[in-house]
């Protein structure tokens, strides 16, 4: 298994935006549509989603990507790959 961990910053709530998102809302809009949060994903569908019987309140959606032509780690540039995210609760 292959693990890639991705860091892109990008603005939340700018000034004039509606409907502004709550912390809670952000992470699970970000675990759906990463697209809006990652510029090298073109889509996302996510295929299953469940609360991980083990751990309660940990989130795991299984979803599959395409990231743009062009870009993605080296060697994979483009195409599609499935994922598991495992969501947990803030901390701080």
């Amino acid at each position: 298994m292959v693990v890639i961990y991705a860091s892109f910053t990008t603005p939340v709530n700018p000034p004039g935006a509606m409907p502004m998102l709550s912390h809670a809302q952000l992470w699970q809009r970000k675990v759906r549509y990463p697209q809006e949060f990652l510029p090298v994903v073109a889509s996302c569908d996510v295929q299953s989603e469940a609360v991980d019987p083990d751990n309660e309140g940990v989130l795991v959606v299984n979803r599959t990507i395409v990231i743009k032509e062009g870009q993605g780690p080296p060697g994979r540039q483009g195409g599609t790959m499935k994922e598991m995210i495992r969501s947990y609760e803030p901390t701080k």
